[in-house]
């Protein structure tokens, strides 16, 4: 053999693996795919889009609400803007479907309104969020039934019931106290509105039980359901998220602890359902669906009229009209105001009104002198809502009096742009030693704040009047403004507008 082929043939020779090589080759392969499973497995990549599962519900997914696309659904946009993530809702027919698909990985996170699983094994990769609101669980039934007390009815009718387990435990503990054995519940889904109307129906379902929270944006348009005993321990409002998803953790306990040291959750909680009187109002909105009905195509014109001029929703005129004169053009008040908008003689005179009592001047000045208060609040740069609440506070106390209040807010260490802080103060202006600080001086303040949360309270109700079955909807139609055409995006994409709308 020659030097140079011997040299070639221990060369080819020294690169050739045996069969040991070939096994200890895979094997690395093996032991390097196992290692990126396991540590793919253990630890997530991140995501760039959020899936989250909400029960299908008024508050959460609002329809009905002129204040915003819903308080939960706020936060969450929010949380996603923040931090960058895409949003993908996943919407729920109940509650239990909602956190079957948290446990299962199939979604991020779930917003509870009041459900807590029975059991959660430790092994869920699952993190319980604070609660931000509590609610008690309220028995309802329908206003056709002759007066009865409440566990008389548990003892022998089935109940109607949200599918929150919390709820019938404590149904069931109220009526052993008192000696009854109740039926069996039927679990209802996330959709009140439906189970309402099975109870006004009483077609066999003549109780419900639900948590006041979800009933709360329904009960003005279900008169025929009435409260008829609140149990005793509440459910807690909270979100659940995953906690092997990377930095969601941290960012959600983040997001939490902001908006409540800052206060943010609480001016949303405000907006909302700051307004809602305790006991129902089902006096006042009868009286409102009898002027809805009777009264107001007397002047539908004239408010739709003013409502153009100044750029103002024509459904916010008529809940003004409503609480100051309830559609009286002859209503005078014991301090001397007139007309169907209650315009002071030194008022309508600035404006250049010459009869107060003329429907038609009351509400077009009326119109005028809102819009006046909404521009003369254009510097401080309000939210939207809370410079409606101030502009409808000076339309009852004097905007004097409003930014006597804004300034002892904050003197106090209150926020001074917040309506929510600003109400805890008017009513001090009623008092001598807070008063007497000020420019304007005295003036009756916890009347502006009841007159602005019931003006809150009737446009709700109108806003959701004007579009849901009802006698109601035929007269209110015709005033709800096509915000399409006049180019005016919904109130909740974030722009700030000249006037009000829905």
């Amino acid at each position: 053999m020659s030097t140079e082929t011997s040299a070639k043939t221990m060369t080819e020779t020294a690169f050739r693996p045996g069969l040991s090589g070939l096994a200890a080759g895979f094997a690395f392969l093996v032991l390097a795919v196992g290692a990126l499973w396991l540590f793919f497995s253990t630890h997530p990549r991140p995501i760039s889009t959020l899936r989250v599962a909400a029960p299908d519900q008024e508050r959460i997914f609002s329809t009905i609400s002129p204040y915003g696309p819903g308080l939960e659904r706020e936060l969450m946009e929010e949380f996603c803007r923040r931090y960058g993530y895409d949003l993908e809702w996943v919407r729920t027919d109940t509650l239990e479907q909602g956190w079957q698909l948290l446990a299962q990985g199939k979604v991020h996170a779930f917003i509870s309104t009041g459900y807590t699983p029975e059991t959660m094994p430790s092994s869920l990769r699952i993190t319980t969020g604070p609660a931000y609101e509590t609610h008690n669980p309220v028995l309802l039934s329908s206003s056709r039934r002759p007066s009865r007390r409440a566990l008389d009815d548990i003892c022998d009718r089935s109940v109607l019931s949200q599918d929150i387990p919390s709820l019938t435990r404590e149904l069931y503990r109220t009526a052993v106290l008192d000696d009854c054995t109740p039926k069996p519940t039927k679990r209802e889904g996330a959709d009140i509105d439906a189970t309402l109307q099975r109870v006004a129906a009483d077609g066999g379902y003549s109780l419900a039980l639900v948590e006041n929270g979800s009933f709360l944006p329904w009960r003005p348009f279900h008169h025929r359901v009435r409260p008829a005993l609140t149990l005793e321990h509440p459910v807690e409002y909270r979100w659940f998220w995953r906690s092997d998803i990377p930095k969601l953790e941290e960012r959600f306990s983040n997001f939490f602890q902001e908006i409540q040291s800052s206060g943010h959750l609480a001016d949303l909680q405000e907006r909302y359902f700051g307004f809602f009187p305790q006991e129902g109002a089902y006096g006042q909105l009868w009286m409102l669906r009898d002027a809805i009905r009777s009264k107001l195509p007397l002047y539908r014109r004239a408010i739709l009229d003013a409502a153009r001029r100044y750029d103002l929703d024509p459904l916010l005129i008529v809940a003004v009209i409503f609480q100051e004169s309830a559609f009286n053009p002859n209503a005078v008040s014991y301090t001397g105001v007139k007309g169907l908008m209650q315009l002071t003689q030194q008022t309508a005179s600035a404006l250049g009104a010459t009869d107060r009592t003329d429907p038609g001047q009351s509400i077009y000045f009326g119109a005028k002198y809102l819009r006046l208060l909404w521009d003369e609040l254009e510097h401080l740069e309000l939210s939207t809502w809370d410079r409606w609440a101030f502009a409808l506070a000076g339309y009852n106390q004097g905007i004097g009096h409003v930014f006597d209040a804004m300034f002892l807010a904050k003197r106090l260490g209150k926020d001074p742009r917040s309506w929510r802080e600003v109400k805890q103060v008017l009513p001090l202006l009623a008092e001598e030693q807070w008063h007497s600080r000020t420019i304007f001086g005295y003036t009756r303040g916890w009347e502006g704040v009841e007159y602005v949360d019931r003006i809150r309270f009737y446009y709700y109700v109108l806003k959701g009047l004007s579009f849901l079955p009802g006698l109601e909807l035929q007269q209110l139609a015709p005033l709800v403004p096509d915000l399409d055409s006049i180019g005016i995006p919904p109130l909740w994409s974030g722009v700030r507008l000249p006037g009000v709308t829905g």
